[in-house]
């Protein structure tokens, strides 16, 4: 009974003091509104100001909704997000034991100004559509968090995340697990993908380092990722380290991407070891015909708000080392061997292989003016050695390239008709290639019979003139007279 009586009087009582502490809420936003920037500061370093009007919701939470507000984030050089709702929800159980604990944190439709370069002007602001914190806690757990931003640009990119925030040391360090994200282009068509990522973040100096177990980029997917990054002011992201499995190879590169307001500079460097060529070209949909395995590095530069300027502007070398590496439906032995055949007025009685075998092969390509240049190529087959050099349009993918094949006498053993005389092997035999990227390389090259067949004759004519010059020295220094009978005893 006694409880009872407490039971009745006590409920009352109790909805009252709830009554008047709601209504005290409502009354006095401007002081929820300063006692909730002092938790926030309190707890992430970052500073709140309220330019707009603000409401208050109750139920199922207490969330307060702030027009116009802006966040200035802890560093040395501070971002700022203005936004124009930004929600904070509170726990009602700690409110009313004197206690005010964000629970959640809502921002949409803010522009994120990044800290200028010294010297110049900030460039255009990030786009934030919306971002969703919940269960914000100091206990190490994980607080699930989504985000929708938007870079902008001539090609704007839309970047949406899922993941699990830790903050244990407030925005200056923060933690993510359980990472998905993908930008995309205007179109929506994927750029970039991340999946099962984590990673670690120090806004105090905008580093970050992600690992996720699978990163595709456009057509190229990276596994077993490691990315160290650095956002410095101005808008200046350095990639400290990237490293993953690529195409069957190990990558490892740096460099650095300026994002200005009208068109971003890279400027890259690294290796990749081990990579399968056939594989890179078919992620890049260009049919080259190229197989086997080979080692890639790299120092470029480009810059350009699209690919063509991109491409326009690429400057830099590639260099190429391949052990083996096999040119297919490009058969250069049964070419030349054709032409030695015709020359020695013969007919070929063997098949040859369809393709090229080089066995090892070396290639830098430098890149300027929208062309990459070819030079130097040096390749090996068994009884051929090539040499090369070409351009490529990196635009309309014209390609010419001129191979320079010097051959050894082995080559005879694989067909009679094919046989090397020192004559022969005197010479360059060309091999001219024409074609464009996207065909089938079978069609690109064949054997300069012309050019072949005048140096020919130039070096029989030449043989045949120091012949009759060294007959002329003979004369003059009396090496031509007829030897004097014996007398007789």
């Amino acid at each position: 009974m006694r409880r009872l009586l407490l039971l009745i009087i006590g409920l009352p009582l109790l909805l009252i003091a709830l009554g008047g502490l709601l209504a005290w809420l409502l009354v006095d936003q401007q002081r929820l509104v300063s006692l909730a920037a002092t938790q926030l500061e309190q707890r992430t370093g970052a500073v709140l100001e309220v330019h707009g009007d603000s409401s208050l919701r109750l139920f199922p939470e207490l969330a307060l909704a702030l027009g116009d507000a802006e966040l200035t984030l802890p560093g040395e050089s501070p971002t700022r997000v203005r936004a124009e709702t930004l929600s904070l929800a509170a726990k009602l159980l700690p409110l009313l034991q004197g206690r005010a604990e964000i629970d959640s944190l809502s921002i949409r439709q803010a522009r994120v100004f990044l800290p200028p370069q010294p010297g110049k002007t900030a460039g255009e602001p990030l786009l934030i559509n919306s971002f969703q914190a919940r269960d914000i806690n100091l206990a190490g757990e994980p607080t699930p968090i989504s985000l929708d931003l938007t870079v902008p640009g001539d090609e704007p990119l839309t970047l949406t995340l899922e993941g699990r925030l830790l903050t244990a040391a407030g925005l200056e360090n923060l933690q993510l697990q359980d990472l998905q994200a993908i930008v995309r282009e205007a179109s929506g068509e994927p750029r970039v993908t991340l999946e099962n990522g984590s990673g670690e973040f120090q806004l105090a100096d905008m580093r970050a380092t992600l690992r996720a177990e699978r990163l595709q980029i456009q057509q190229h997917p990276l596994t077993t990722v490691i990315l160290q990054l650095r956002l410095r002011a101005g808008g200046d992201l350095r990639i400290d380290s990237l490293t993953g499995d690529l195409h069957q190879g190990q990558l490892a590169t740096q460099g650095s991407i300026w994002i200005g307001e009208t068109a971003n500079r890279y400027a890259l460097e690294g290796k990749l070891s081990g990579l399968s060529l056939e594989a890179l070209l078919q992620a890049m949909e260009l049919e080259a015909g190229l197989q086997g395995k080979g080692d890639l590095q790299w120092q470029l530069r480009a810059e350009g708000a699209e690919t063509d300027e991109l491409l326009q502007s690429l400057s830099g070398t590639v260099e190429l080392d391949s052990d083996a590496l096999t040119l297919r439906d490009i058969g250069v032995e049964g070419m030349l061997c054709q032409v030695v055949a015709q020359v020695n007025q013969e007919a070929l009685s063997t098949a040859f292989p369809a393709d090229t075998e080089l066995r090892p092969l070396h290639a830098t390509l430098h890149f300027a003016d929208g062309q990459m240049r070819l030079d130097p190529l040096r390749g090996s087959l068994e009884h051929i050695e090539l040499r090369g050099d070409g351009r490529l349009a990196l635009l309309s993918g014209d390609l010419r390239a001129e191979l320079r094949a010097r051959l050894s006498e082995g080559l005879g053993e694989t067909d009679r008709a094919c046989r090397i005389n020192p004559r022969l092997a005197a010479i360059d035999w060309p091999v001219k290639c024409r074609g464009q990227l996207g065909t089938s390389p079978k069609d690109w090259c064949r054997v300069d019979a012309e050019s072949i067949l005048a140096d020919l004759a130039r070096n029989e004519l030449e043989g045949k003139a120091r012949k009759e010059a060294g007959r002329l020295l003979q004369r003059l220094l009396g090496g031509d007279r007829e030897e004097a009978p014996a007398t007789p005893e």
